[in-house]
């Protein structure tokens, strides 16, 4: 190789570490004319957990939906290591686990069933594929049950083997909707230590929730939306201390969850 061959390859390698993991770009989507998302834009970098806040309806699972290539934007774009959900869906989808608000688990399957079958969808081989089930179920506390069937298996278990399904194939961007609603506090707690590791192991995780002080915990940065636009972006602290990136509020003591409530109070949720 020669040194101009080394410089170009360095260039690279720089270029990808510093890309962002996600991108979105002015995204739209509309529904039988309802826009569902308005223009959203934001980045998810790599190793950063970004968190999507927002009421029931704001546009947090159309926007997981969109990313994860389920739906298709009606305007804008979405890159996942700088490719475009819309044009590039096959290579994008290698590179995202998912997780949705629905567990989509098969009930009379066992656990390690569900995630071999999973496992065979992604084209992996035989022997890599039984080192990552047992690697994945291990990561969410669920060796002990992997023969046990996903009926018999309480809400937190069902959401645990779910988070397991979604890094089975070591995805690079993890896209997690509401992965703790409804569990007890020690699944939900296993859940958020499997996020902080995949954080450190420079995984970028989008993470929606209505747990605000879960979030306050959990992320790097937020981004608050309502009716399909973000209100306010920005790290925690930039927050709380009342200078988000868009200057929308100007109190000095405000907890995210008066931010919250601030910005998307327009009286009683469906």
């Amino acid at each position: 190789m020669t040194g101009h061959d080394v410089a170009q390859l360095a260039r690279v390698q720089v270029t990808a570490a510093s890309m962002p993991a996600l991108r979105v770009e002015a995204l739209h989507k509309r529904y039988n004319g309802v826009e569902a998302l308005a223009g959203l834009t934001f980045d998810v970098q790599q190793g950063e957990v970004f968190g999507l806040l927002g009421p029931n309806g704001a546009g947090k699972t159309t926007t997981i939906n969109v990313i994860a290539t389920l739906m298709r934007p009606s305007a804008g774009d979405v890159f996942v290591f700088g490719h475009s959900v819309r044009w590039e869906p096959a290579a994008v989808r290698p590179l995202v686990g998912v997780a949705l608000q629905d567990v989509a688990l098969y009930p009379n399957l066992t656990a390690t069933e569900n995630l071999r079958f999973l496992g065979r969808m992604y084209g992996m081989c035989r022997r890599d594929l039984e080192e990552r089930v047992h690697d994945s179920l291990t990561l969410v506390g669920l060796q002990s049950r992997r023969g046990d069937r996903v009926a018999t298996l309480s809400n937190g278990m069902k959401r645990r083997l779910s988070l397991a399904a979604a890094i089975l194939h070591r995805p690079r961007l993890v896209l997690l909707d509401e992965a703790t609603v409804g569990i007890d506090p020690h699944s939900r707690e296993d859940i958020v230590s499997v996020v902080c590791r995949l954080r450190g192991e420079g995984v970028a995780i989008l993470y929606t929730s209505h747990y605000l002080a879960e979030a306050e915990r959990v992320c790097d940065r937020v981004a608050i939306m309502d009716e399909g636009r973000i209100l306010a972006m920005g790290t925690l602290d930039a927050l709380l201390a009342g200078r988000s990136s868009n200057e929308i509020v100007e109190s000095p003591r405000l907890s995210l969850e008066h931010l919250f409530l601030q910005l998307t109070a327009k009286g009683p949720r469906g």
